[in-house]
Parts: C-alpha cells; sequence; structure tokens
C-alpha cells in the first residue's frame, strides 16, 4: 500500500457464522477449509501477500515453514501459535486477513481469538444472519473490541432458516437488521463504520462461493470440504426455479463484490475518502471521544486541568 504495511483486519464472529466462507469468498479461492485436519476456527490464521504460496507456523518469535499437508493433517500444537498462509492475491496486497475462532463455542477458543484483537486495524463483526438482536457472547465482543479501540464493520449472512432470510435485501433481513442497529446504538459503542449506507451490511457468502466454486478451470489451493456439497445443494434448491441465473448475477445479489471492492486499494470511496482513510478516522474519533471523557472527568475533580493526548 504506497510502501505502507497491509492494513490487518480481523474476521470476527461466533462458531460457524461464516467466517471462514467469507475468506473464500474475498480471496475467491479455497484457502480456508473447516472439517478436515487443521481446523481455521481453532486458531490464528493470517492470510497475507506472498508472490508464492507459502504455508508458516509462528510460535512466539519463532516462524517455521510448513508443506501444505503437514498444515492440514499435523496433530494439533499444544502450544498457542498463529498459522501464517502466503497468497499471490490482489486484494492481499492492500490489506492482510487475520481469521479468528468463533467466540461462542469453548473458552479456549475466546482466549486465542481475543490474543489477536491488540494487533487489529480493523475488524468484520459477521453476524449469522438468523436473528434481530446480538445474544450476550456477540454484545461481550463488541464491548471489547470497543476497549482495544477497534472500528468495526458489522455484516450480516443472510442465509437462515427460512428461504426469505436467504436473501440480502428482503423485507425482514432489513427488519431484523435494523433491530440489530438499535440495539448497537443502545449499548453506546463506538462508531460502526457504515456501508452503502448501512449500519449493518447484508451478504450472502453462500451464493458467492458457489458461483465462486462452479467457475471451470479454476485452481483451488485446496480441496473441497463435506460441508461445503451440502452448502451447493442448498444454493441449487434455492434458485431450483429460476432459469439460467448466472454467475456474474449470483456474485452481484450475494453483495461480496461491494465488500471486497471496499477492502480493495482504490476501490470503491467511503463517502469522499478512501476506504482505509475512513478506517483510520474512526480510530481518531474514538480516541478524540477518550480524550473528551478524560477531561471531563479532570474539570470535576480538585486537580488542576491537564490536556490528555492520544
Amino acid at each position: 500500500m504506497n510502501g505502507q504495511m497491509a492494513l490487518r483486519i480481523g474476521l470476527i464472529g461466533g462458531f460457524q457464522g461464516g467466517k471462514s466462507t467469507l475468506i473464500n469468498c474475498l480471496l475467491e479461492n479455497r484457502v480456508a477449509v473447516t472439517g478436515i485436519g487443521l481446523s481455521t476456527t481453532k486458531y490464528l490464521v493470517e492470510y497475507y501477500y506472498s508472490p508464492r504460496v507459502r504455508f508458516s507456523e509462528v510460535c512466539g518469535a519463532r516462524e517455521k515453514d510448513l508443506f501444505m499437508d503437514q498444515f492440514l493433517h499435523s496433530a494439533p500444537p499444544k502450544t498457542d501459535v498463529v498459522y501464517r498462509i502466503g497468497l499471490p492475491s490482489p486484494l492481499l496486497q492492500s490489506v492482510s486477513l487475520i481469521d479468528t475462532p468463533g467466540f461462542d463455542a469453548e473458552e479456549r477458543d475466546d482466549r486465542i481469538a481475543e490474543k489477536g484483537f491488540a494487533d487489529l486495524d480493523f475488524a468484520i463483526f459477521v453476524l449469522g444472519g438468523t436473528r434481530g438482536a446480538l445474544n450476550k457472547p456477540e454484545c461481550a465482543t463488541l464491548y471489547k473490541l470497543s476497549e482495544y479501540r477497534i472500528p468495526v464493520l458489522i455484516v450480516f449472512n443472510s442465509h437462515g432458516d427460512t428461504d426469505v432470510q436467504w436473501d440480502p435485501s428482503s423485507q425482514i433481513n432489513c427488519l431484523l437488521r435494523k433491530n440489530v442497529s438499535a440495539q448497537i446504538k443502545q449499548m453506546g459503542l463506538m462508531r460502526c463504520i457504515p456501508l452503502c449506507g448501512e449500519d449493518v451490511f447484508a451478504i450472502n457468502t453462500a451464493w458467492c462461493w458457489y458461483a465462486i466454486s462452479e467457475q471451470r478451470g479454476h485452481d483451488f489451493l485446496l480441496p473441497e470440504a463435506k460441508r461445503e456439497k451440502a452448502l451447493k445443494r442448498s444454493v441449487r434448491i434455492f434458485f431450483a426455479g429460476e432459469e439460467d441465473i448466472s454467475e456474474k448475477q449470483l456474485m452481484e445479489r450475494s453483495r461480496i463484490g461491494i465488500l471486497r471492492e471496499f477492502l480493495t486499494e482504490g476501490g470503491t470511496m467511503f463517502g469522499n475518502v478512501h476506504t482505509t482513510t475512513a478506517i483510520y478516522n474512526a480510530f481518531d474519533d474514538m480516541c478524540m471521544q477518550i480524550v473528551r471523557s478524560m477531561e471531563m472527568i479532570c474539570s470535576r475533580s480538585a486537580k488542576p486541568l491537564e490536556r490528555f493526548k492520544y
């Protein structure tokens, strides 16, 4: 990014909320697969730009290269590690993506996910899309991100329990997202970054991934997982009544392309500024809110007022 380090963007969300599938959609490749060998839901996995594909394991200050088979089939280590995957993806020239464990599965997963918060510049918070309210673990995680002063973009992965919930633009999904947005404001959290005027941006990872995975001649990095086959069957059933729906139409209706453009340097503009500038501005706004709060506390105390700086 013009000589600067790529922004570190964390994918945060509940267990099986669609974080890994979203990474596959953004990178247009099967790079994050659950259910075989090493589960990306159990460890921090960083996807970064590299001219050649590279797998490695980081433990403390030591980084060890791995073969792909080692990455997929080796026994999980007893110590906390970070796995890194280098890929020649154009998107990764702008950002590094960090896949995190689902925070509502096991206590160990919560601890590992939070371990990565300190190094993030920005977070994409993925909601499963079946509810119109945040549960306690989701609220707790948003509060924790706020404590780390991390700007957040909330995305609503809209393949839920009913057919109408599979459509990101459906009326019921619009209502659910408005309810979540109202709840976030009531919680008094930091300013979440809207996208296309939506405080909670609706997507459908299943539609996008189906379109990508059906492309002929596409050379995918990792093999297909069993749960992907079930997902693709569900997509085919959903569109059984529609004739000749193209891959391009599926991609457009999934709205993943908008999110990808938002994360790409020189891509979609956020208001009148570039994406990275919007993220930095959101961080500055939060810092200034903290400054004003601290100044107010000092003004009410007997001690002389001191100007807090960040």
